[in-house]
């Protein structure tokens, strides 16, 4: 299956999710629920912000990164009420470090020269180079009291989060914390692991440019084992609690006001490479939303005047994003 068909695929699967969004969310949530999940439904990002806030406590905790996380602005706001907070994936280590914004939600050191990737891991490991990144990124998990991850899909199903990466440190946040809370929107939930998998295959071949990413990781609540007398005990090993945080922020409303199509986008970034107003403006056209379709986003989940602050009239309406997205948008 090519590229296109894969993507034809995956709107199909999307199509068939939203039409009956309720029903399916519903499923979702008792899944999850049975599975040993702790459930919780964010209508705003500001309610995500506080839910996770309340979650995290004291913290420290560790980041992997996503794109739904960016749109709630996480890092930002745990560290602004004296949460530390690390980033556990290479790129946004050494983006922080650099004290420079990503481009991308998926390749975001995509524009990195090699001088500045040396610059940012000397400045993250000294002599140390990747190898000393990687124990640093083990110990400050080990460490932490909450793990904070995304995902690309929510299976309704079944209970399951499911993502794919590129570098394994989601599965180092999801296991090494005795918390797990997972930042998801309510346009990521799919039915059963086929759709699923379509979904991550999706993502790997239009962000990376491979079949499938190095990692593809399924969390399916806390740990369960009855291999004790006969006794189901949750959590023996990796994280106590799995908390779900199911964000809304604009979601509904994209669908009963027709804009359905918003809520298709896997963040892939492919509209991005060719968007000739991304490539101008940068993250200030659609800011945590991302380009074009963020411009959108933005307008559904805060309104017409955030809409304009992020280049809602900047848009030529050239088509180029749609002829790159794998989806059609």
């Amino acid at each position: 299956m090519n590229l296109r068909e894969l993507g034809t695929a995956v709107r199909r699967v999307k199509e068939r999710v939203l039409a009956d969004l309720d029903a399916t969310l519903t499923q979702a949530c008792q899944s999850l629920q049975a599975r040993g999940c702790e459930v919780h439904l964010a209508a705003t990002a500001e309610e995500a912000r506080n839910k996770l806030a309340a979650l995290v406590g004291n913290g420290p905790a560790v980041l992997a990164a996503s794109p739904v996380l960016e749109e709630i602005e996480a890092a930002r706001f745990l560290r602004e009420r004296g949460i530390s907070v690390d980033h556990t994936g290479l790129a946004e280590a050494f983006l922080e470090a650099l004290g420079r914004p990503g481009d991308h939600p998926r390749r975001p050191t995509r524009r990195l020269t090699e001088e500045e990737i040396r610059q940012g891991l000397a400045m993250l490991t000294g002599a140390g180079g990747m190898e000393e990144f990687r124990r640093w990124v083990r110990d400050r998990a080990a460490q932490a009291a909450c793990g904070i991850p995304g995902a690309e899909a929510v299976v309704a199903r079944f209970g399951s989060l499911v993502n794919v990466e590129t570098e394994g440190n989601w599965g180092i946040v999801s296991n090494l914390p005795p918390m797990h809370v997972a930042v998801v929107g309510i346009d990521q939930i799919v039915w059963d692991y086929d759709e699923a998998l379509a979904v991550v295959r999706a993502v790997a071949a239009s962000a990376w440019g491979v079949r499938l990413g190095s990692y593809v990781s399924v969390v399916t609540g806390p740990s369960s084992t009855s291999d004790v007398a006969g006794c189901n005990v949750r959590g023996m090993h990796g994280p106590k609690t799995v908390h779900v945080i199911l964000l809304d922020n604009g979601r509904r409303a994209a669908l009963e006001r027709g804009f359905e199509e918003l809520l298709y986008c896997l963040r892939c970034g492919a509209c991005l490479e060719v968007c000739p107003v991304y490539t101008r403006l940068g993250r200030a056209f659609g800011g945590p939303y991302w380009g074009g379709r963020g411009v959108a986003a933005a307008a559904l989940a805060e309104g017409p005047e955030s809409a304009r602050r992020l280049g809602l009239e900047a848009c030529v309406l050239d088509g180029r994003c749609r002829e790159a997205c794998p989806l059609r948008i």
